[in-house]
């Protein structure tokens, strides 16, 4: 997209840049949706190769984007106030600022949207009024699964921006290889039952969470290949490390090999994909691979239900619909 000879820029903020395979699939689908915009993503953690969110260069761009993912908290928009006012005045001012409505979001003076989030809530009585008030500045709310779209519709002062934008993930594009059974199962795994720090704790947990739900499922596999999508937010190498006994034969990606087109190759030739990463079932769906997932989190279930009875034709369609109909409203409304 260009206005004139000028190239539209676009910052988007998310979890990006530590070494979670979802969310650089996430920034793809961002950089394919925005084919053409000079794309600028931010993060709220110091990362090597990922600014943190800063206002100033986010209001030299055409547009900001918060997304994709479950952003949308209970008590604050995936960052707080710590990102954008001096660290050197007390919990209780950031606290006293929301309350007032005086979010971050305020100081973002470009138009702002929302992408392929969901709601990190159980209910709509959980959301702090300060996120519903912080809600309210953004021109277009997309949300990726249906539950949290009836959530935030049911909110009168929001109903008309809310629309259901699918992950970010199904814009993504690769090459599509061929098909087949190579006779064993792909298992994508993660850990998010218990602090890293409490290593002890955290086998024990994965035993009565994880480990009888998944040896049921490998008994009839000769092999599984264990693929850890996370590594800086969870160990996802070591939760391989430890469910591997799952499987009588089994086999864990290096995670410096976890790359979109290994993946994607790996689960083609897969008979089966056991996920507990969101992004896993995805892309098993995307690739009408059998599959069964883990439901560790609320928004693996929200999303299958949003996606089950679609098709990935139909699902990328409506999510260019919506890309368009955003463009629309929001330089209709800011130009």
């Amino acid at each position: 997209m260009v206005r004139g000879d000028k190239k539209r820029k676009v910052a988007v903020l998310g979890w990006y840049g530590h070494h979670n395979f979802g969310d650089e699939l996430l920034l793809e689908g961002l950089r394919n949706l925005f084919k053409g915009w000079g794309v600028f993503p931010m993060t709220s953690n110091v990362t090597q190769n990922v600014p943190v969110a800063n206002i100033e260069e986010i209001n030299k761009c055409d547009l900001f984007v918060l997304g994709g993912g479950e952003l949308i908290e209970a008590d604050k928009l995936f960052v707080s106030n710590y990102n954008f006012y001096s660290s050197k005045v007390s919990r209780l001012f950031h606290k006293t600022v929301n309350r007032l409505g005086m979010s971050w979001v305020r100081k973002i003076k470009v138009p702002k949207v929302i992408l392929g989030c969901g709601v990190n809530a159980e209910n709509m009585d959980v959301l702090d009024t300060s996120v519903i008030e912080a809600l309210k500045q953004f021109d277009y709310i997309g949300l990726r699964d249906s539950t949290s779209v009836e959530m935030l519709k049911d909110i009168s002062s929001l109903a008309d921006k809310v629309h259901l934008f699918h992950d970010l993930a199904f814009s993504v594009t690769f090459k599509k290889p061929k098909i087949c059974s190579g006779g064993f199962a792909v298992v994508i795994p993660t850990d998010r039952f218990t602090s890293k720090c409490d290593r002890g704790i955290r086998q024990t947990l994965l035993s009565i969470k994880s480990k009888d739900w998944l040896k049921k499922r490998l008994f009839d596999w000769s092999k599984a290949v264990f693929v850890p999508f996370g590594q800086e937010d969870n160990d996802d190498y070591e939760t391989c490390r430890l469910l591997s006994s799952c499987a009588g034969n089994s086999e864990i990606v290096n995670p410096k090999d976890v790359t979109l087109q290994n993946v994607v190759d790996l689960v083609a030739h897969a008979n089966v994909v056991f996920s507990y990463r969101l992004h896993g079932l995805i892309l098993a769906f995307m690739l009408r691979k059998k599959f069964e997932f883990y439901p560790y989190h609320w928004k693996l279930s929200r999303i299958y239900k949003t996606i089950k009875t679609l098709s990935v034709t139909k699902i990328v369609e409506t999510q260019r619909i919506e890309y368009r109909k955003m463009l629309d409203c929001v330089f209709n409304v800011n130009n």
